[in-house]
């Protein structure tokens, strides 16, 4: 309880109160318990800005093909897979968000149909192929095909209504987990940029104090560092949604915190006059 009550107060006066951030010196594991917090809640927000929209876009990209398939049912079987109610085999180009994709399903004939038959000299679109034993991907973006087995699906049977029942549904289940697991991937992986970043700051803080005669250790300097550097995460946050850039400003931010950490969050004893 002691360190919730630690992490909401540090939210706060981690972006001020020099006095409150100098006497965290000596708790790395409370210093770093914070960072974490608030970085995973930053990296959140900023996530659900961008994200929050995700599973209507996937909804609303399935209405759109949708619109232009006719009516048909889906059946995996031990024998493959086989689309009924469909003219095969069936071509369709599709263009979503600029990006040209081909169709390609025929799940009666059984020759081998490649991503070249297909695309043709157009090597700059999406390409899809579906067979009764085959699923094929390609991707232009690393002139990549990707080929899966049908026999490695469960057997199932799927009318077209069906199927965008079924894609709002699991997308309104999964993106719950999904989103909570992607913002705790990013933390930890931009977190660890951050924290390695800092040991350069911190030695950087830790000359100027101990040149100036400042009674810190780099282990304490550090420490402070994780608190220190909250107003320039948040800075950086918010400047992302100008889709702008302001160099070393992030660093400038950082070090300038924990400057004033240092030299204004310890009031030093005076010595008295030698005799």
């Amino acid at each position: 309880m002691n360190l919730i009550k630690h992490i909401a107060t540090a939210f706060y006066k981690s972006l001020y109160d020099f006095k409150w951030i100098a006497l965290q010196r000596q708790s790395f594991i409370r210093a770093f318990a914070f960072f974490f917090v608030f970085f995973f809640a930053v990296v959140g927000v900023r996530g659900w800005f961008f994200m929050e929209d995700a599973p209507a876009a996937i909804s609303g990209h399935w209405e759109t093909v949708q619109a232009e398939l006719p009516e048909f049912s889906i059946e995996k079987t031990d024998d493959g897979l086989s689309f009924v109610g469909l003219d095969q085999p069936f071509v369709k180009e599709f263009e979503e968000d600029g990006e040209q994709v081909t169709v390609y399903i025929d799940t009666v004939s059984t020759s081998s149909v490649s991503i070249e038959d297909v695309l043709g000299e157009d090597a700059d679109r999406y390409g899809v192929i579906v067979t009764s034993k085959k699923l094929k991907f390609f991707d232009p973006t690393t002139g990549r095909t990707e080929v899966e087995n049908i026999s490695q699906l469960p057997n199932f049977s799927f009318t077209k209504a069906q199927v965008g029942e079924e894609i709002a549904k699991w997308t309104d289940k999964l993106f719950p987990g999904l989103f909570v697991a992607g913002v705790f991937f990013f933390t930890i992986f931009l977190g660890v940029g951050k924290l390695i970043y800092l040991l350069i700051l911190s030695w950087l803080a830790y000359v100027v104090a101990r040149s100036d005669k400042k009674q810190w250790t780099f282990g304490q300097i550090y420490t402070i560092g994780l608190y220190a550097i909250a107003p320039a995460i948040l800075f950086q946050f918010v400047v992302t949604f100008f889709n702008t850039q302001i160099p070393y400003v992030y660093s400038l931010l950082a070090l300038g915190m924990m400057y004033m950490v240092v030299y204004k969050g310890i009031e030093e004893k005076q010595q008295p006059p030698k005799k």
